[in-house]
């Protein structure tokens, strides 16, 4: 978390650790929602180059659990 600026610390923080939807970040801004979704990429691809694969796989995985709907059994 270091190499990132201290806005994209925060955006880092909001939405990927507090789980903030890009469009309620992006209106506590005043900025576009396309706009803080590029920044969010940008952020995403400077994470996954610091991170070593055992914790990217793990943080993938719980991105993953945390977007998915289950439905019993029958992925939704």
């Amino acid at each position: 978390m270091d190499s990132l600026l201290p806005e994209e610390r925060e955006l880092a923080m909001k939405v990927f650790g507090e789980e903030m939807q890009v469009s309620e970040f992006a209106k506590s801004k005043n900025e576009s929602r396309t706009t803080v979704s590029s920044r969010k990429q940008r952020v995403l691809e400077k994470l996954l180059n610091i991170i070593p694969l055992g914790s990217r796989l793990e943080m993938v995985f719980s991105i993953f659990r945390a977007t998915t709907t289950y439905c019993g059994s029958i992925h939704v």
